[in-house]
């Protein structure tokens, strides 16, 4: 027993967790039949979520990988973002704008349609296109994963969405602990931090040549974090710095000089771990204490307090869930209210909280609180458990097998974008095939 168990590995029990607690919460469900068809809300039913994890079984068991997947994988993505990008600037082959309201062109592009969808999507792509281009081995494949990536980084700028700086930023964060090795990765990495910076500079000059027009165009232009990135004096430091970086590397490199890689990783990121975790506690004190004003020495904490209207309305949703959970008995606390009731949910219990806002809530606009709500404690020990589990164990087999990487890479880019995203039919399968 002891060594069938060790032999299917923990991923293996998470997905038994998550497809028992699947079952339960449909079962139990407030509306069962919602929830096994999916027929409104999010529509990710019950029926789609058994697809996806048969599907994980199959292609875990039966797949056979070979350069062909990754020439699919490129073409198919490459016409999904350059469509992405002509629709930016107002062209439309496909004229898939033609019934749509012309209010609501800001918020959609691509044949992904809904923006928070496209940089839901680009947040699993874009990675895999940085490992392929951190393991390629010859000038040509360089060449055409960088062009790829050159079009990618641009496609999630243009998403004019905040949780693609969560998702491709931490993309970097683990690349760079896999990095931190030897001489060429280091080479690698800061090429890749070279092509952000490339696509960085060529939307800029688009946005110098064409302005800011188009529907799309107007959303991005309110984003200030974005548009701060791209300010010139930001571009000049940048660009220097990584350039700067590549030389000393290579310098490092042809003269064989010694470095200790392997502690200067973790000393880098356990600066990095105290500094997140900091982070994250001084966020929760300014959230938790609601009525307390932050003056003199501790103004500043203000600023972690998460306005209503933070996000697209994501700061009241965030508030009303949780306090929408409170509230339910604790049966329910425990195996959700059902797969697909998240909007039955919500205004079952904070109706009056949110009947201001002009807008239809169908999910938590965050992972964690959306499965919480939805599916209770084991469809988040189940969900999360088989996500951090399958990263993890991508990492081990990378030593041996180094395009493993994409696994860890690409779910750590969902599961950081989740935080301020949510699933989607559309997305949601792509991630069970990763």
């Amino acid at each position: 027993m002891k060594n069938f168990i060790s032999a299917t590995g923990m991923e293996f029990w998470f997905l038994i967790i998550f497809f028992v607690s699947v079952l339960l919460s449909t079962i139990f469900s407030i509306s069962p039949a919602e929830s096994f068809y999916g027929i409104g809300g999010r529509r990710v039913g019950t029926i789609l979520l058994l697809l996806c994890i048969s599907m994980y079984l199959i292609l875990g068991k039966y797949l056979c990988p070979g350069i062909w997947i990754v020439w699919i994988f490129l073409i198919s993505n490459t016409f999904v973002i350059l469509l992405a990008i002509l629709n930016f600037w107002g062209i439309d082959p496909l004229r898939m704008y033609d019934n749509l309201v012309e209010s609501d062109w800001g918020y959609f592009m691509s044949t992904l349609g809904n923006i928070n969808v496209s940089s839901n999507y680009l947040c699993m792509v874009v990675p895999i296109g940085m490992v392929l281009y951190l393991l390629s081995d010859y000038s040509l494949s360089k060449i055409i994963y960088g062009i790829f990536l050159l079009f990618g980084f641009y496609g999630v700028y243009i998403t004019t969405c905040d949780s693609w700086l969560l998702g491709i930023g931490i993309s970097f964060v683990v690349i760079l602990w896999f990095c931190m090795k030897d001489h060429r990765h280091m080479i690698r990495f800061f090429e890749l931090c070279l092509l952000f910076f490339c696509s960085s500079l060529l939307l800029k000059i688009t946005f110098l040549a064409g302005g800011y027009g188009t529907a799309l165009g107007m959303e991005f232009q309110k984003l200030k974090l974005q548009n701060f990135m791209l300010k010139g004096s930001v571009l000049i430091i940048e660009g220097i710095l990584f350039v700067l970086c590549i030389i000393w590397f290579k310098y490092a490199e042809k003269k064989k000089l010694k470095i200790a890689y392997l502690k200067a990783r973790k000393i880098l990121f356990i600066i990095l771990a105290v500094m997140a975790g900091t982070l994250v506690i001084l966020f929760l004190i300014a959230n938790v204490s609601e009525n307390r004003q932050w003056e003199g020495a501790f103004q500043w904490m203000a600023y972690l307090k998460l306005q209503d209207e933070s996000g697209s309305y994501r700061g009241i949703l965030w508030k009303q869930t949780i306090n929408a959970w409170k509230k339910l008995p604790l049966g329910r606390k425990f195996l959700g209210y059902g797969v697909n009731c998240f909007h039955h949910f919500i205004y079952q219990y904070q109706a009056a909280e949110l009947e201001h806002i002009p807008m239809y809530f169908v999910d938590a606009h965050n992972e964690c609180l959306h499965f919480l709500s939805i599916m209770g404690v084991p469809g988040i020990i189940g969900y999360f458990g088989l996500l951090i589990s399958l990263a993890v164990t991508s990492g081990k087999m990378s030593r041996k097998y180094p395009v493993m990487l994409i696994g860890t890479v690409s779910i750590c880019s969902y599961l950081a974008q989740g935080m301020l995203n949510n699933p989607t039919v559309f997305i949601t399968p792509n991630l069970f095939c990763c």
